[in-house]
């Protein structure tokens, strides 16, 4: 949620081929948003912090700046927990499982019903990558608080996010 807010934060920049690492820490300082380069991924991208980037933004929120910045290099972003932005590759991005909350907004009272929930998200979001299956991803739903505790790959919870809305 706070990485998200961090995203509206508007930001003005002019860079024109400068390093990647600089841009970066430009708009850490001016958005208060930590931004998370990974070292990693990047390297097997063949990018790095040292790559020559540019950018051109006026009073635009932090996302659009990031996108305008980080398209052309072939990067993408990832909000993270907590007040910080992942920079990565989209293919190290979508292959990464993250934990997301999913308030239900009707009753589930009954566990037949909660059960078919349960079996039709199985099957439709990435049937193969939960732990039923041999993968590592799981769901657990939490009575109290009427919420749906999911680790996924993000496509997956792209497709919870769609049944849940029907």
């Amino acid at each position: 949620q706070r990485a998200a807010e961090a995203l509206q934060r508007p930001v003005t920049a002019t860079f024109r081929e400068a390093p990647l690492a600089e841009i970066v820490a430009y708009l850490e300082d001016a958005t208060q948003t930590a931004l998370l380069l990974d070292g990693p991924a990047l390297a097997e991208a063949g990018r790095g912090p040292a790559d020559p980037a540019s950018l051109a933004v006026v009073k635009a929120p932090l996302a659009d700046a990031l996108e305008a910045l980080l398209r052309p290099l072939g990067l993408a972003i990832a909000p993270l927990d907590t007040d910080m932005v992942q920079i990565s590759t989209p293919r190290a991005l979508a292959a990464r499982m993250h934990v997301e909350f999913y308030r239900v907004n009707r009753p589930l009272n009954q566990a037949d019903e909660l059960g078919q929930l349960l079996g039709r998200i199985k099957r439709e979001a990435a049937p193969t990558t939960w732990s039923e299956m041999g993968g590592t991803a799981a769901i657990y739903f939490d009575q109290p608080s009427g919420c749906f505790i999911v680790l996924q790959l993000p496509a997956a919870h792209a497709a919870i996010e769609r049944i849940l809305a029907e």
